[in-house]
């Protein structure tokens, strides 16, 4: 089944919905092309949760995230005022989707069961050129991306026992909050390709379950503490810093560790199944039958020679050092994107490379992002000018990227001792 450019069989009252959330998403978001795949685009990939699903392609990088869109309509066209509540959008620049749409499983059924609901006519590009999914390429690089959020995630896990067992609370927290980062991306990386850049663990798990009927059915946000759950999550992350008298009971750690441990096996298991697929194929018969996914989809073309090729990553980083670039590009080893020839032009003259030490720089770089903003505010002051407010968000963005980048590096208990050492010598001093 190709792509194609209708709107038969959608419902008057869904169309109306979708017009009015492509006009309001126009003010927030520029963007060239809007596919409709799942359900009311009669694909069989979809969500768990049911609902739209967009695709936004954009000409350049876009300017936000689709859980920030999402966030943006609920408050601008409530789920009261529609006749679907669910909504789930992603967005992608249109090179990058042309480039690794052939080795992504996500990307490729979107080809073969959207819809294009909207095309300004202005794309520099036309999207789906014809070429087959290569399941070996989708293979190798989901298989590297999980290895590396996954082990990681369970290694901080395991870690977070040993450290409660003894009897220290403080480290114990931080590790579980970082354990459920790492495993909501690997959720997320082996489906999408690519993990969204937040801290907030709430709007990555959405982004994960869609994927994942158990995990869905596991937390479902609409209950308060569910939702309760990952916000606690990521205080762990912070409170142990912030407080001195810290606490963490001793019936709240195990509600956490019991939680964290479902949401461990659920992934493994959704994302095994999806690796065992790719790795060996199936019939159309068992592909049909689904019962080896979590989700569902259209049966993929095989391999073929004439595909574009898909570039290997950069080798990685060695846990003593890890480059801090000044351009805001993914980790190699997390995206993989073949860039095209117009976007390398824009490429800046100088790239700004740094061996740190991972300890030092997540404490380095952690000050800076609190000093930032008042850098700003000193900088526009002194010189009468104002920032362009695109500008001071790529500034930021790029300080986060490294910031995380820097994190996942970064032995965590190390982190914690130098800061405490840090705070006690202040004191002091």
């Amino acid at each position: 089944m190709e792509m194609r450019r209708d709107w038969e069989g959608i419902p008057d009252k869904n169309k109306t919905d979708i017009e009015q959330m492509l006009s309001l998403l126009e003010t927030k978001i520029e963007f060239d092309i809007v596919i409709l795949y799942g359900r009311y685009a009669g694909g069989r990939m979809r969500s768990a949760q049911e609902g739209y699903e967009f695709l936004l392609l954009t000409r350049d990088d876009p300017t936000h995230e689709g859980w920030e869109l999402e966030e943006f309509l609920k408050k601008e066209y409530p789920t009261e005022s529609r006749a679907e509540w669910n909504l789930h959008i992603e967005t992608v620049n249109i090179h990058t989707f042309n480039n690794i749409n052939t080795a992504s499983w996500f990307f490729w059924n979107i080809r073969m069961e959207g819809r294009i609901v909207y095309d300004s006519g202005n794309a520099p590009h036309r999207v789906f050129h014809y070429t087959s999914f290569k399941r070996v390429k989708a293979y190798k690089l989901a298989r590297r991306q999980y290895d590396y959020f996954f082990i990681h995630g369970s290694d901080l896990l395991n870690e977070a026992e040993r450290l409660w067992n003894e009897q220290k609370p403080v480290l114990a927290a931080i590790n579980l909050s970082y354990a459920a980062q790492f495993l909501l991306r690997a959720e997320e990386t082996v489906f999408y390709g690519n993990f969204i850049h937040t801290s907030e663990l709430q709007k990555s798990f959405r982004r994960a379950r869609v994927f994942s009927k158990k995990l869905s059915k596991a937390f479902n946000l609409a209950v308060h503490p569910d939702a309760l759950f990952f916000e606690q999550l990521v205080g762990l992350r912070h409170a142990p810093l912030k407080y001195i008298d810290f606490v963490l009971p001793k019936w709240r750690y195990c509600k956490f560790l019991d939680k964290l441990r479902i949401i461990q096996e659920t992934i493994r298991d959704s994302c095994q199944r999806h690796l065992s697929y790719l790795e060996h194929g199936k019939t159309k018969k068992q592909w049909m039958d689904l019962s080896h996914l979590d989700v569902e989809s259209s049966e993929p073309i095989q391999e073929s020679p004439d595909s574009i090729p898909i570039p290997e990553p950069a080798p990685a980083t060695t846990p003593d050092s890890i480059p801090a670039t000044a351009t805001a590009s993914t980790s190699a080893e997390t995206e993989t994107h073949a860039v095209p020839e117009d976007a390398q032009k824009k490429e800046p003259a100088h790239r700004i490379t740094v061996e740190v030490d991972p300890t030092i720089a997540v404490i380095a770089l952690g000050l800076a992002k609190g000093y930032l903003p008042s850098m700003i505010e000193q900088l526009e002051a002194r010189s009468g000018l104002r920032m362009d407010s695109h500008r001071r968000k790529q500034m930021i963005d790029t300080l986060d990227t490294i910031y995380d980048r820097c994190i996942e590096k970064a032995d965590l208990r190390e982190v914690v001792g130098l800061f405490m050492r840090l705070k006690r010598d202040d004191s002091l001093s």
